[in-house]
């Protein structure tokens, strides 16, 4: 049985569509929505991370596709995209488990509420 797919038709706005889209090379070859910008064409037509984009604008996405030949197809239809995709978590997962870990954060060693306590020579101080 076939995952079920959702087809989602996102007009292109001035900005963009508002999302990533990135290649699991190391695994099956699959191209997933990594990123999608609050407040985007894409975010209002319910697109979300962790899709696995199996069609753009009319034609299947294979793992033989580069980013280039994804670029290629978004362009293709100047108006909207067209995008089919499956809901892949674990697809998803595995992806981003390849990737290296981020750094943590760090920490200021001073609270902003004291930082503003800190008296700003006037040479550093700017006045127009």
């Amino acid at each position: 049985q076939a995952d079920p797919t959702t087809v989602f038709v996102i007009p292109r706005s001035s900005e963009g569509y508002g999302l990533k889209m990135k290649n699991d090379k190391k695994g099956s070859g699959a191209f997933f929505v990594t990123h999608v910008a609050p407040g985007s064409v894409s975010a209002g037509a319910g697109v979300t991370e962790g899709l696995r984009v199996v069609e753009l604008n009319g034609t299947a996405v294979t793992s033989s596709m580069s980013m280039k030949d994804i670029g290629a197809l978004i362009q293709g239809v100047p108006e909207h995209m067209e995008l089919r995709a499956v809901d892949d978590k674990e697809g998803y997962r595995q992806l981003q488990a390849g990737q290296p870990a981020k750094k943590p954060a760090v920490t200021p060693a001073v609270s902003h509420e004291a930082a503003a306590d800190v008296p700003v020579p006037e040479s550093a101080s700017s006045e127009a």
